[in-house]
């Protein structure tokens, strides 16, 4: 029998504005496969904002069993900026992100909720910041000369 991982995404993104939105592609067959037209759509609401989160858990399978017999999910991901339900840029930032968990324990990027009935029914959110592009730094105060 497969073992798999109940996977939510939230990711903060508050300079998002009206006709933006967020969506996350990784490199397993349920995120896409990295590509685009196969990206989830991640969504926020008044109580949630400026989060946005996958509306169900995504049911990953592991991609490996560790040494001690332990399943494991290793995935690399990324979020996607759409204007108009077009696609506009990636997200600022060199490379992709990586998940790497072992069931249990879980990472400190990941935290359980919803513990279910058995570890198939956990599910586990990812909790990021959107990285935005690098602003202009702050230009330094000229001393006032004192009299």
């Amino acid at each position: 029998m497969s073992s798999f991982f109940n996977v939510v995404f939230s990711v903060r993104a508050p300079e998002l504005t009206h006709g933006d939105s967020v969506r996350v592609v990784g490199s397993v067959n349920a995120m896409g496969v990295n590509h685009l037209d196969k990206a989830i759509t991640l969504h926020t609401s008044p109580d949630l904002y400026p989060y946005y989160e996958t509306c169900d858990p995504i049911r990953i399978p592991a991609t490996a069993v560790n040494t001690a017999g332990v399943p494991t999910l290793t995935l690399s991901y990324q979020y996607a900026l759409f204007t108009g339900g077009k696609f506009a840029r990636w997200e600022d930032s060199s490379a992709p992100r990586t998940l790497h968990v072992a069931r249990p324990p879980l990472d400190d990027k990941l935290v359980g909720i919803d513990g279910g009935d058995s570890e198939e029914e956990l599910v586990m959110l990812v909790s990021d910041t959107l990285r935005q592009r690098s602003l202009s730094p702050t230009p330094t105060p000229t001393p006032t000369p004192t009299p």
